[in-house]
């Protein structure tokens, strides 16, 4: 079974075999030949299980269901997860799959960071009910916006100096860049362990294992590459999905 995620700017798929993955491609959003040519080396009466964030792509993958056999991912096709959500059309499938992926792994009600090019802290409850969360600029999204609109300023990496305050322009920008994103979560997943106290806290994404390393001393948190993958698998389980 083929699992693949069409994120804000890239593709990735992997294959999962009983629980092992092997990854196939990781492709930019912006090269959709790249994608069709991916895609076409893939085995005739393969399964797709597909999460996506963009329906122009979704309707690349769509073009292979003649020889691939696929399932989207929407919302309303969840089963047995549920959303306690107003706006559900807007959801971005991702979300409630990360948290059902978190869930699945922990039996436990969750608070899921995910550090991607936008960020997302949400709660899902332990009998996989998404009731939603926080969208903030992830650290590509800061980063840009301070390249384009300060393109005199310094760029910076992730990562904090080991002093306060920034005695260069280089060190202020990372504290308030790099530290206001690291502070800002934090300070969500306090609101929910104020109405929470026993949920666990997970985290992945692209930047999920900078945000590990300052969370995990103040909420026990666990890193993990892609709960995405694991919500597809939790997802094909929960709905007793066969192919």
């Amino acid at each position: 079974m083929i699992l693949v995620e069409i994120g804000n700017t890239s593709v990735k798929a992997v294959r999962d075999e009983a629980g092992k993955r092997k990854p196939l491609f990781k492709v930019s959003t912006k090269n959709i030949d790249e994608l069709r040519r991916q895609l076409s080396l893939l085995l005739d009466n393969e399964t797709i299980l597909l999460s996506s964030v963009r329906k122009d792509l979704t309707a690349v993958i769509r073009e292979y269901t003649g020889r691939l056999t696929l399932h989207v991912i929407r919302y309303d096709l969840l089963g047995n997860i549920r959303l306690d959500y107003e706006t559900p059309e807007t959801l971005g499938i991702d979300r409630v799959l990360a948290c059902a992926g978190a869930v699945h792994k922990t039996k436990t009600d969750v608070i899921v960071v995910d550090a991607g090019t936008a960020c997302t802290v949400d709660f899902m409850t332990n009998d996989y009910s998404f009731k939603g969360g926080v969208i903030l600029p992830g650290l590509p999204m800061l980063r840009h916006a301070m390249k384009t609109l300060t393109p005199e300023l310094p760029e910076v990496s992730p990562g904090l100096p080991d002093h306060f305050p920034g005695r260069s322009t280089h060190d202020a920008i990372k504290i308030g860049l790099n530290g206001g994103f690291i502070h800002a979560i934090s300070r969500f997943v306090e609101q929910y362990k104020g109405r929470f106290n026993n949920s666990e806290v997970l985290i992945t994404g692209g930047d999920g294992p900078f945000v590990q390393e300052k969370l995990e001393g103040n909420f026990g948190s666990s890193y993990f590459d892609n709960l995405v993958f694991d919500g597809m698998l939790a997802w094909k389980e929960l709905n007793q999905i066969d192919n």
